[in-house]
């Protein structure tokens, strides 16, 4: 949802965050989306859903034109929002605003 919604929206982002989630082939990307949007993806390597592999591919191949993408794999988590990672993600934003 959040890369259908942020990737498609007509106004200007500061970025994505999406937890365990992947772009789909039918992602609209908007013609005119800054390629230098902040992407950050968080992928648990334990993820039934989304195993990890298949999350990085999906990924990288329909992101690929975009310059800052960021993939944090947490090895030992499954499908779900994580503390670590919402300080990671916490983190990230403080960075992206500074």
């Amino acid at each position: 949802m959040s890369y259908h919604i942020g990737l498609s929206f007509e106004f200007t982002l500061g970025g994505i965050v999406c937890f365990c989630g992947i772009p789909v082939s039918k992602t609209q990307i908007r013609e005119n989306r800054d390629k230098e949007l902040n992407i950050l993806t968080i992928a648990g390597g334990k993820d039934i859903y989304f195993p990890l592999d298949y999350l990085k591919n999906q990924t990288e191949n329909i992101l690929q034109n975009f310059e800052k993408l960021i993939l944090k794999e947490y090895p030992n988590e499954e499908h779900a929002v994580t503390t670590v990672g919402l300080e990671d993600t916490k983190n990230y934003i403080a960075f992206l605003i500074k």
